[in-house]
Formats: C-alpha cells, sequence, structure tokens
C-alpha cells in the first residue's frame, strides 16, 4: 500500500502544482473583469427594474444581463463597446448619469443653480440674524411677582437647609 501511495502522490502534486499555476492566471483576469463589470453594473440603469442599476436589479433579466456582460469582458470586448451596445439596445433612458447637453444638461446646471441661490440667501439671513440676537442682550429671566418670588426662595431655604 505505501509502494502504490509513493508511486501516486507524485502525480497527484504535479497535477496540484498545475493546477496551482493555472488558477494563478485565472484569478488575475476574473478579478479584472468582476471590477470592469462592478463598475459598469453600476453605471447603468436596469431596464428591467425601473431606478435601480443592473447591480442592484433582482430580476432574473438582470441576472442573465449582467452574466452576459461578465461573458463579453472575458471575450476581450471593452467596456465602453458593451455601454454603447446596452445604450444602442435599451435607449439612453438606461444612463445613470446624465449626458451634460440639451435637456439633461438641466440636472448639471439646476443643483449648482440652487446652492448659489442658498449661499446668497444665507449670507443675507445671518448677518441680520447676528445683530438681532445681540442687540436683544443677555438672556434674562423674567421677574415674578415680588411676592411669588419670596414664597419661592422661602420654600427653597427650607428644603435646601
Amino acid at each position: 500500500m505505501a509502494l502504490v501511495a509513493c508511486w501516486v502522490a507524485p502525480a497527484v502534486v504535479a497535477a496540484q502544482v498545475d493546477s496551482a499555476v493555472a488558477q494563478q492566471t485565472s484569478p488575475v483576469v476574473n478579478l479584472q473583469v468582476e471590477q470592469e463589470a462592478s463598475k459598469l453594473f453600476n453605471k447603468v440603469m436596469s431596464p428591467f427594474c425601473p431606478g435601480r442599476t443592473i447591480a442592484n436589479c433582482p430580476s432574473p433579466q438582470a441576472v442573465e444581463l449582467q452574466v452576459s456582460i461578465k461573458e463579453k469582458l472575458s471575450q476581450g470586448e471593452s467596456p465602453e463597446q458593451i455601454e454603447a451596445e446596452l445604450y444602442a439596445t435599451f435607449g439612453d433612458d438606461i444612463r445613470a448619469i446624465p449626458q451634460a447637453r440639451g435637456f439633461n444638461l438641466l440636472a448639471w446646471v439646476v443643483p449648482g443653480l440652487f446652492f448659489l441661490v442658498g449661499l446668497f440667501v444665507l449670507s443675507r439671513w445671518l448677518p441680520g440674524w447676528r445683530a438681532a440676537r445681540a442687540s436683544a442682550g443677555p438672556a434674562t429671566v423674567a421677574s415674578v411677582e415680588p411676592e411669588l418670588d419670596e414664597r419661592i426662595r422661602k420654600e427653597l431655604s427650607e428644603i435646601y437647609d
């Protein structure tokens, strides 16, 4: 039995080494494909789940599309080619980030305008708020009726004495 183990062991070790060498090159390619696919999945909206990217869509069609994209990437197609093909197939509505042209330009300009208007409003409102607060002086407790004030002091002194 030991003789058989000695004869089989080198073959098993050689097979394991060959497998390890093959796996050392494969994960690098797979990792690159996974990274490119992940970027693409987060960049393109799902045509099957409104309001979700391909990465977040749970539908079976989206899973098929993910597998298809990974296959194309592993076959050597560039992410730009795949992205262009997806836009040609499903239309520009699946862009997660709108292009800065035409009507879509509003999606880029309007948030900036709101930010600038907000800064302007704050710059006008804050100095007036600070001035009003400073002119009010330090906060003081309104004086209570003298009789009630004396009664409160007397009862507090009884409690703490």
